[in-house]
């Protein structure tokens, strides 16, 4: 059987379980391949890295969904001048050190977020997950990250209110949704490239060892890896 669906949290489980798997069971199988095999080993922790950051950010920034509504209208008047003040702001950077797209994906101007309070809770979130990112070269990175948590948790139960909408759909931000997909690609390149070293060493029956995502049910959940590697499946090809 195999998991023909890994969600964000599996993402998780089997983002820290196989890149040990790969330095422990095929980075020492042939030489030449070893630095690739590490390689990609630190690019799965990497992106899972990305998940959980992106993950992490939606829940805190909508930690309140459930404390209570409030005027819908003054706070998203506030969400929209947080956005301005932010985007004026990131005007006074050098040139080159920042690509506003990743800020404003739409257009890259705060304008172009719209004016709907989901599109605008949505870039809220969004830019509070990226300034989460220690690697963000936005200037007081910190003070503008605490003031877009802020607004999110705010805003984000009055826009459930006044639609009815689950916190759970909320959480599920186009941040979490895109790290996944990029997880995702990660983890099936690497499955590729351990069935090229494997197939040539002659051990592709350990694909499930090093790939525990093919051991589980299609339907199954995950949520943590086994305490041991599954069991090593015999060998089709030795000898009896």
């Amino acid at each position: 059987m195999t998991d023909r669906y890994i969600d964000a949290d599996e993402t998780q489980v089997y983002g820290a379980y196989t890149p040990r798997q790969i330095r422990e069971r095929i980075v020492p199988l042939i030489p030449a391949f070893a630095e690739a095999m590490a390689y990609l080993a630190t690019e799965i922790e990497t992106a899972t890295a990305t998940v959980k950051a992106a993950i992490d950010a939606s829940r805190q920034s909508l930690a309140g969904v459930r404390e209570g509504t409030r005027s819908k209208r003054p706070l998203l008047k506030d969400a929209k001048n947080l956005l301005g003040r932010f985007s004026k702001h990131l005007d006074g950077h050098k040139p080159t050190t920042i690509d506003r797209k990743t800020f404003f994906t739409r257009d890259g101007t705060a304008t172009g977020v719209g004016h709907g309070a989901h599109r605008v809770l949505q870039a809220v979130v969004h830019i509070s997950t990226e300034l989460s990112r220690d690697t963000c070269p936005v200037q007081a990175r910190a003070d503008w990250l605490a003031e877009f948590r802020e607004i999110a948790a705010n805003l984000a139960p009055v826009v459930e209110h006044s639609d009815n909408i689950k916190s759970e759909r909320l959480q599920t931000t186009p941040e979490v949704v895109a790290a996944r997909e990029g997880w995702l690609r990660t983890y099936l390149a690497a499955k590729c490239a351990v069935e090229g070293v494997l197939r040539l060493s002659g051990s592709l029956h350990l694909m499930p060892v090093v790939f525990y995502d093919l051991t589980v049910p299609a339907t199954a959940k995950v949520t943590e890896a086994p305490p041991a590697p599954p069991a090593e499946p015999a060998d089709p090809d030795a000898p009896v």
